[in-house]
């Protein structure tokens, strides 16, 4: 019989190789893209959901994020969509904490003391190679290798079934933010529509002292009109006893000129109060027309950002399962020919088989050892820090940009 311990083309081998390269594809992610990473996902994942259960889902808190009375707020048509989606949002995010985020980790601490037993000189791969092929002369052992490797078999499937249970629940998130997304969407149409709030709207309010109704215009009105009022008082009140006047007119009493100037003043300064008025709520409305639409704005593109991300994580997901499962599939066939090595009556046979164990112990021992390093770098603190201090949303959307910017810059 031919020697197979060194067999390049051994399907078990080939498993072996494709299961511990996709499990370095879900641990590494692509190069140069640090968010595609396992860490880098997990933590962009959470920080996006931190930032969905601060999102104001009530009135209360829609009106106090954009400086709203309640009956102010009331105008608005698109309001009581906007706090509804931004509870749908708050839900999902709900969701992602309890359902997914938790069990992600588990399944790195699983991925973690798995390569703890696996992988180095003094691990469980060595331990069954000593079983079946004892180096200081004692008795094989088969029977007690038998039961080492149905204990990883059964590990490693467990760890699929987990990796399975999370891509449900991760497709079940998505969904939720499709949806959140499509309530969102809507919201923003309204949003852009509204004669106060829409994009419009700030660009003429922000527009320079030319435009109409622009803050500037208003101002420079203002301006004039104090300019004139004050010119109008001094007049009145300081008009000597005759002035002159144009032809054929000639000289008018002091008093009539004071009357004039005075009633002007009077008409100007009511003039001067409906403007500061005007100013005001164009102030009013430009507030509120910016933290509408800026609000509205990152919280639909946070909503674009976490479902491309969910389905990185999916993907992901997928690899490590298809990985597990790899490995659970390799270890079945290993102990198959374990437990078929024990019914061999030809010598030279039995050799071949349990030469071909022990060569997989040795490589699959190999590659955990070599993936190890990643595995305690990518699953070791996967949390972001969360400030109690209490933070308006704008605050908190900025950190929430900041973070993801430094991610993906792979600072």
């Amino acid at each position: 019989m031919g020697n197979t311990t060194t067999t390049t083309d051994n399907p078990t081998i080939e498993a072996l190789d494709k299961a511990m390269n996709d499990l370095s594809t879900y641990l590494n992610g692509t190069s140069g893209d640090p968010t595609s990473n396992l860490k880098g996902n997990w933590i962009f994942l959470q920080i996006y959901a931190t930032y969905g259960l601060r999102l104001p889902n009530t009135s209360a808190l829609l009106g106090s994020a954009l400086n709203l009375t309640s009956s102010e707020a009331a105008a608005y048509p698109w309001f009581s969509a906007m706090y509804s989606s931004y509870n749908t949002v708050n839900l999902s995010s709900t969701y992602f904490f309890s359902d997914v985020f938790d069990k992600m980790t588990s399944l790195g601490s699983g991925l973690q003391s798995y390569a703890s037993d696996v992988a180095g000189q003094d691990s469980t791969f060595t331990l069954v190679s000593s079983l079946i092929k004892p180096t200081d002369g004692s008795a094989p052992d088969l029977v007690s290798a038998l039961d080492i490797l149905s204990d990883l078999k059964t590990s490693a499937a467990s760890n699929a079934t987990l990796a399975g249970d999370i891509k449900a629940n991760l497709a079940t998130y998505k969904t939720k933010l499709v949806n959140a997304q499509s309530g969102m969407a809507t919201v923003k149409d309204s949003v852009d529509s509204d004669d106060r709030t829409s994009q419009e709207a700030i660009t003429k309010l922000n527009g320079g002292p030319e435009v109409i109704g622009s803050l500037d215009q208003l101002n420079k009105m203002l301006k004039d009109e104090e300019a004139e009022y004050k010119h109008d008082v001094i007049v009145a009140s300081t008009t000597v006893t005759y002035a002159w006047v144009a032809p054929p007119f000639g000289l008018i009493a002091a008093a009539s000129v004071a009357g004039v100037y005075g009633k002007k003043a009077v008409d100007m300064k009511d003039t001067i109060d409906k403007l500061e008025a005007q100013i005001k709520t164009a102030g009013q409305s430009l507030k509120v027309a910016v933290a509408t639409q800026n609000t509205v704005k990152l919280a639909e593109g946070s909503l674009d950002s976490v479902i491309k991300y969910t389905d990185l994580a999916i993907a992901k997901t997928t690899l490590v399962q298809n990985s597990w499962q790899g490995v659970a599939a390799g270890l079945t066939d290993i102990s198959g020919k374990v437990s078929a090595s024990i019914k061999m009556e030809d010598g030279a046979e039995k050799l071949a088989a349990i030469n071909a164990v022990v060569y997989f112990m040795k490589k699959a021992q190999q590659k955990w050892t070599e993936i190890q390093p990643t595995i305690n770098d990518m699953v070791t603190d996967p949390y972001i820090t969360v400030s109690p201090t209490p933070q308006t949303l704008s605050e908190f959307a900025n950190e929430v940009v900041a973070e993801a910017e430094k991610i993906e810059a792979g600072s």
